[in-house]
């Protein structure tokens, strides 16, 4: 994520789910519904994943629902604030969740910069534009990898990820290498919690 825009791969990752392809937000839930999908999405600090279960006949039909979602999405305007607000929302969660309180802690404390950052610290500072050129800057083919897993017809496959990904062009932000851990060291978080 841009340094001073840190959460902007999670913001976009939401708000890639609210239309895309001529497709409104509650018809690209219901195109997903229709064909039985169980429709996944998150981000991390190195990859965004999209992800979808359901039944093997059906796969064609979600590779082409997501070439709208990877390629043609909607971005609304009027849908930030509510994706910020999740996501917000979720920030605070974790105060509630000391698994995952002691993983943001340990990858802040143990990796260097970028990789130790909070994937949402930024979210103030990002806008539409921001979004639209970061989706248009690190969505491409070039690092893209598509998973298909199960009973499937393969050729058909080959021949809808070419028909829809084949002519795919997008930006490549050139990717940080992670030099490795810094030095170990202790620390204690003290926390009065219930859980």
């Amino acid at each position: 994520d841009p340094v001073d825009q840190i959460g902007s791969s999670a913001a976009l990752v939401e708000m890639l789910q609210k239309g895309a392809g001529g497709l409104s937000s509650r018809e690209l839930s219901e195109a997903f519904e229709n064909i039985g999908a169980l429709n996944g999405h998150s981000s991390g600090i190195e990859v965004s994943l999209f992800s979808g279960a359901l039944l093997g006949e059906n796969i064609l039909k979600l590779l082409e629902i997501y070439q709208r979602v990877l390629r043609s999405p909607h971005l609304p305007p009027d849908e930030l604030e509510s994706v910020r607000s999740l996501l917000l929302q979720e920030i605070r969660g974790i105060e509630d969740e000391p698994a995952t309180k002691v993983m943001v802690e340990l990858a802040k404390r143990f990796y260097p910069e970028p990789f130790g950052r909070p994937q949402q610290a930024g979210l103030g500072n990002i806008s539409i534009e921001s979004l639209g050129a970061y989706f248009k800057d690190s969505y491409g083919p070039a690092r893209a990898i598509i998973g298909v897993a199960g009973s499937f017809d393969w050729n058909g496959v080959v021949e809808t990820v070419e028909r829809c990904f084949g002519d795919w062009t997008g930006g490549t932000i050139p990717l940080e290498s992670n030099p490795g851990a810094t030095e170990s060291s202790v620390y204690h978080l003290e926390k009065d919690t219930s859980q």
